[in-house]
């Protein structure tokens, strides 16, 4: 990964119950929506991008090489635990992260700097 420094986290645990669909799987661009954004972060951030899902069992799509998935200790707790579950496995290569939920298309790479 390339970019200024820092880490990036993506909450991928929702259960997109609003969506209908798993969000992470929804094209954009010709790609799922999640490869997308992690795409995008792994261009902006020199530190690990993580990615936190809500258990081991839940489908990821394809996601670009480097990507540490790590899972929530306790599914369907919210996102502050998927918060808490990112940071610590960002925390351990780097001081900063930024943090973004999954269904974010338009977030653009400077904002992310």
């Amino acid at each position: 990964m390339h970019g200024s420094g820092g880490a990036a986290v993506v909450l991928a645990g929702g259960r997109s119950a609003r969506m209908g669909e798993d969000k992470a799987w929804l094209d954009w661009g010709g790609q799922p929506l999640l490869a997308h954004t992690c795409d995008l972060l792994a261009g902006c951030v020199a530190g690990p991008l993580v990615v936190v899902r809500s258990a081991p069992d839940q489908s990821l799509p394809p996601l670009p090489a480097g990507v540490q998935v790590v899972d929530d200790p306790q599914r369907d707790q919210g996102p502050l635990l998927g918060l808490a579950t990112g940071l610590a496995a960002a925390g351990r290569a780097a001081e900063a992260a930024v943090v973004c939920a999954t269904d974010l298309p338009l977030l653009h790479p400077a904002f992310v700097r």
